[in-house]
């Protein structure tokens, strides 16, 4: 089977909770917090502003109008492939460290901040 082809990425701009249009339970950035969570916190979803989200040609054709609609009312933030290819490789090395995986040198407070 053939890798997808991804033409657009974004994030999740703060505060801005954005479901994803082919899964309207999942977020762009985001997710429900457990329920130990948010008796800890007192919210209710879980942010992850770094995360970028790699969107399909078929996705961005199918939902292009509700997509272009979020990125003008700043609901979601256009990043771009090398951003989306550094948060990869920071979840890689996040996960490395998380499992004991020697040579994961990268922690959460080094992930990749640029908005390109």
């Amino acid at each position: 089977m053939a890798e997808p082809q991804f033409v657009q990425f974004v994030s999740a701009a703060p505060g801005r909770l954005v479901s994803r249009s082919d899964s309207p339970q999942s977020f762009i950035g985001a997710r429900r917090a457990t329920e130990e969570e948010a008796r800890a916190s007192g919210e209710r979803i879980v942010w992850d502003l770094e995360q970028v989200v790699a969107l399909t040609g078929e996705y961005c054709a199918r939902y292009g109008r509700d997509l272009q609609h979020q990125l003008r009312n700043g609901d979601l933030i256009e990043r771009s492939e090398a951003d989306y290819r550094a948060w990869l490789e920071f979840e890689q090395e996040r996960d490395a460290a998380a499992n004991g995986v020697q040579g994961a040198e990268e922690t959460t407070a080094d992930a990749p901040k640029g908005n390109s």
